[in-house]
């Protein structure tokens, strides 16, 4: 048995089983290198999907919030146009910040006063 020849091998497919010259890989690792190479891509595309669900969930999250901030900006400018229309005080208010006044009223500015004030003590020569 073990001083004996061991006789070629028949046919074609014995041939290419076992070429001359080569080497015989396991039969676990010819099937663990597909199954890992299968097992890559497939996480490969799924941690793809996943940063993209990851992304759009980000943007949610950004979008909900720019809608709260323009929903309490809309919230407070119906309240002011409320006021504007409603409210004699604010209307008032923004009358005199435009320069409008009421009829009969007479308007006199602080800083108009004052700098008549000085250019009169300026005129005007004071004895000792």
């Amino acid at each position: 048995m073990y001083g004996a020849p061991r006789k070629p091998p028949r046919g074609r497919r014995a041939a290419l089983r076992n070429p001359v010259g080569s080497r015989r890989f396991p039969k676990g690792l010819t099937l663990l290198v597909p199954v890992v190479l299968v097992s890559l891509a497939v996480g490969y595309v799924n941690f793809r999907a996943y940063r993209e669900y990851l992304d759009e969930q980000h943007q949610n999250v950004e979008l909900e919030r720019q809608i709260e901030n323009a929903t309490r900006q809309n919230i407070e400018l119906q309240e002011e146009i409320y006021y504007l229309k409603n409210d004699p005080a604010t209307i008032e208010n923004e009358a005199r910040r435009f320069g409008l006044v009421r009829p009969g009223v007479k308007v006199s500015k602080v800083g108009e006063a004052d700098e008549a004030e000085k250019s009169a003590n300026r005129q005007t020569p004071t004895r000792k």
